[in-house]
């Protein structure tokens, strides 16, 4: 009897121990599942963001470079920044060619420092675009995911959020846990 009690207490303890791997293995699937979320959060708010200020300078040069206009086409005012050779750039346009040319001091060898003002916003747009359709950001404060548009990029859309009066948060891969 007390051998059977021995094997008994074994199996019960063998039942107990499988229990917790199975419970451990669950809990570290779940933990992965709410750091995928995480990242997915954080990368779209990124993209939200750092688009919602581009958009929004491209917006108001865009008024100023065509006043007239009834229609906003942010690739187009993307084209037509630098272009006018007649007048002095507003407001708005010489914000986007000097956040164009400090990218360019910064980061002399970068692919956006060897483009011209008007292909380095069109080519910002349309990856900040990719599988997204106007969306806003919310708040005094915009996060942006370093690792997602590299740091000539994090560069352009710094100078622009700061001139509406926006604040910056630069949140590295490290940071947020290897996004």
């Amino acid at each position: 009897q007390e051998e059977a009690s021995k094997k008994q207490e074994e199996a019960s303890k063998a039942l107990l121990d499988a229990l917790m791997r199975a419970k451990d293995m669950e809990i570290k699937t779940m933990e992965m599942e709410i750091k995928t979320a995480n990242q997915d959060v954080l990368r779209a708010s990124s993209l939200l963001t750092g688009r919602g200020v581009l958009e929004r300078c491209l917006y108001l040069a865009d008024r100023e470079m065509s006043p007239r206009s009834k229609r906003f086409v942010a690739s187009e005012a993307c084209r037509r920044i630098g272009q006018r050779r007649e007048t002095k750039p507003g407001r708005w346009e010489k914000v986007l060619l000097d956040s164009h040319a400090r990218v360019q001091n910064d980061f002399p060898n970068s692919s956006v420092a060897k483009q011209k003002p008007a292909e380095a916003y069109e080519a910002l747009y349309v990856q900040l675009s990719h599988d997204l359709h106007n969306y806003q950001w919310s708040g005094l404060k915009v996060r942006v995911l370093d690792a997602e548009l590299g740091p000539e990029n994090v560069g352009l859309i710094t100078g622009l959020a700061e001139e509406v009066g926006l604040d910056i948060e630069c949140v590295s891969k490290t940071e947020n846990g290897g996004v």
